[in-house]
């Protein structure tokens, strides 16, 4: 029988360096939430706490939702829906008793990489995108009044039938965060800056700065 030969490492296909993206883990931002400090009372130092839990939570929701890009979040709305939903609140406000019946699904929602312009679908009931949306509204409508979709008004309203009435049906959006684009970034940057979290966030976009945020993407 012929002898068997040790293999020759110098045969093997070689591999091109791969480099790997250092995500955030949970203790990250653990240890962001931990910093934030109400140092007084005064309303000065509160809506610095206020921006800071918003840019927290603004960095969670564009992770969570597959990456996305801050221009992405000021794009969030209802309209973007697999779903009627100008047709549900019609019905809502018309309080019918009949049964309303559409196709699609509720928090089914559509969006084109800015990118690549690959068509995705983001469930939005997945936790904890939901309830990050509607935080964030209301944190929002706090520090920006000026910017929010949602009004310090209808933040105050504890009646969700009242809430849909302030606007047109074509007008209610329950996901909309912003009325301006471009806003995310800055609201995200300068307070993640103080809370020690840009380092993180720049080791997977030290190229492009518009990236920020997208230190995970799910295929």
């Amino acid at each position: 029988m012929p002898q068997s030969r040790d293999f020759d490492r110098s045969w093997a296909a070689k591999k091109s360096p791969v480099n790997k993206v250092k995500t955030v883990l949970p203790i990250d931002i653990i240890e962001a939430i931990e910093r934030i400090e109400l140092n007084s009372k005064h309303n000065r130092s509160r809506k610095k706490v206020v921006k800071q839990f918003e840019a927290v939570g603004l960095w969670m929701l564009m992770f969570s939702m597959r990456g996305m890009y801050p221009a992405d979040i000021n794009e969030i709305s209802s309209k973007n829906l697999d779903y009627n939903f100008e047709s549900r609140i019609k019905a809502e406000l018309a309080d019918s008793k009949s049964e309303l019946s559409l196709r699609g699904n509720p928090f089914l929602y559509s969006h084109q990489r800015h990118k690549t312009e690959i068509p995705m679908k983001i469930m939005l009931n997945m936790p904890p995108i939901r309830k990050l949306i509607a935080v964030l509204r209301y944190l929002v409508s706090a520090s920006h009044p000026k910017d929010a979709f949602q009004s310090q008004e209808e933040s105050k309203m504890t009646s969700y039938k009242k809430r849909i009435q302030t606007k047109t049906p074509e007008e209610v959006d329950h996901f909309k965060i912003f009325i301006q684009h471009n806003l995310g970034l800055p609201l995200v940057l300068v307070p993640c800056n103080n809370l020690g979290m840009t380092a993180l966030f720049s080791k997977a976009t030290d190229r492009n700065p518009d990236s920020f945020g997208r230190a995970a993407i799910l295929p």
